[in-house]
C-alpha cells in the first residue's frame, strides 16, 4: 500500500486515525513504510489516550530516556527504534499523573523495578520534545523546588509553538514551595511571552491576581487568543472590560468567580455576544465559596 499512495495521502489517511490508538497501532504493525509514518503521529498525546491497562507499558517506552535509570535494569527494554519523546505534542500533567501511578503501583513489591518520579520523568518530556502544542501543568509541576518552571523557562526559546496552555495551582503546596505567587506569575508569565501564537489559557487556583503579570503577558498574544478561562477570586479593581476590548480574536471567555463580579463586565460581555453573534460565548458564575467554585467547574467540565 505504501508504494500505490503518495506519501502525502497516506500521512493524511492515518492522521485521521490519531484518535483511535487502536487501529493506528495495527497498522504501525502493517509494514516498515506504515510504521515510519504511524508512530510519530501514535506519539504525538499518548498519556491522554491510551487506555489504563496499557500505562505500565506506556511509561517503560520512555524510561531510557531517564538518566538516573540504569539501562540494564530488568525494566529497561531495549534500546528504542524511535526517538519518541521528540513526537511529543500535547502533555496533561493530570494525565501523566494518572499513568506514573499506575506504573509505581505494580512496581511495589518488585525491587528489582524502580519507582519513577513524576516531577524528573516530566523534565524528561519537555527536555526531548521538539514541539510541545498543548500543555497543561498541575499543582505538583509548579509548586516545587525544582519547578518544571526551571526547565520550560531555559527552554523556552526552543518551546515557542503552544497552541494552549492550562494551569492549576489551588495553592496547597505554597508554605513548602520555593515559589511566592508573584514570582510564579513571573515565570507564568515569561513562558506566555515567548510564545509564537498562544490560542487558549486556562488558570485556576486562589492565587491567580487579574493585575498580574500574567494579564498583562496575554496581551501579546492578543492577535492569536482565542479562549480564555479563569477560575479565581474576581477583583473589581482590574479593568476587565478594556482588557476585553484590547483582545479582538477571542471567542470564548469564562469567568469562574468565588467573589461577585462587576455589572460592567456582565454589560459588556453581552453587548459583544450580540455583536458576534455565534462567534462569540461567555460564560460568568459566582460561587459562595471555593468549594462551590470547584463543584461549578467540575459541572461546567461535565457539560462540555
Amino acid at each position: 500500500m505504501t508504494t500505490i499512495l503518495p506519501m502525502e495521502i497516506l500521512v493524511s489517511v492515518l492522521e485521521s486515525l490519531e484518535l483511535d490508538l487502536g487501529t493506528l497501532f495495527v497498522c504501525s504493525l502493517a509494514c516498515r513504510g506504515l510504521c515510519k509514518v504511524a508512530v510519530p503521529i501514535l506519539y504525538r498525546q499518548p498519556f491522554q489516550l491510551c487506555q489504563e491497562s496499557s500505562y505500565f507499558k506506556l511509561v517503560s517506552v520512555y524510561l531510557p530516556y531517564l538518566p538516573e535509570f540504569d539501562r540494564q535494569s530488568p525494566n529497561i527494554y531495549e534500546l528504542p527504534l524511535f526517538d519518541y519523546p521528540s513526537y511529543l505534542q500535547s502533555v496533561s500533567g493530570s494525565k501523566l499523573q494518572i499513568a506514573i501511578d499506575a506504573y509505581n503501583k505494580e512496581c511495589e513489591g518488585m525491587p528489582n523495578l524502580q519507582e519513577v518520579k513524576p516531577l524528573r520523568f516530566l523534565h524528561m518530556l519537555l527536555t526531548n520534545a521538539r514541539q510541545i502544542l498543548h500543555l497543561g501543568l498541575e499543582e505538583w509541576a509548579c509548586m516545587q523546588r525544582t519547578s518544571v518552571f526551571n526547565e520550560l523557562y531555559v527552554t523556552s526559546q526552543s518551546q515557542r509553538h503552544l497552541k494552549s496552555l492550562e494551569i492549576s495551582v489551588n495553592g496547597r503546596s505554597l508554605l513548602e514551595s520555593f515559589y511566592t505567587p508573584t514570582s510564579l506569575e513571573a515565570r507564568i508569565a515569561a513562558l506566555i511571552r515567548a510564545q509564537k501564537e498562544l490560542e487558549v489559557f486556562a488558570f485556576d487556583g486562589q492565587l491567580f491576581r487579574h493585575e498580574s503579570e500574567i494579564m498583562d503577558a496575554l496581551l501579546t498574544q492578543k492577535n492569536t487568543l482565542r479562549e480564555l478561562r479563569i477560575y479565581c477570586k474576581y477583583h473589581e479593581r482590574f479593568d476587565f472590560v478594556s482588557w476585553l476590548k484590547a483582545v479582538p480574536m477571542l471567542r470564548v471567555f469564562k469567568l469562574f468567580a468565588t467573589t461577585p463580579v462587576n455589572r460592567e463586565l456582565l454589560k459588556y460581555l453581552n453587548q459583544r455576544r450580540n455583536e458576534l453573534g455565534t462567534n462569540f460565548s461567555f460564560t460568568v458564575r459566582e460561587a459562595v465559596s471555593f468549594p462551590d467554585l470547584l463543584a461549578a467547574m467540575r459541572f461546567e467540565s461535565n457539560c462540555q
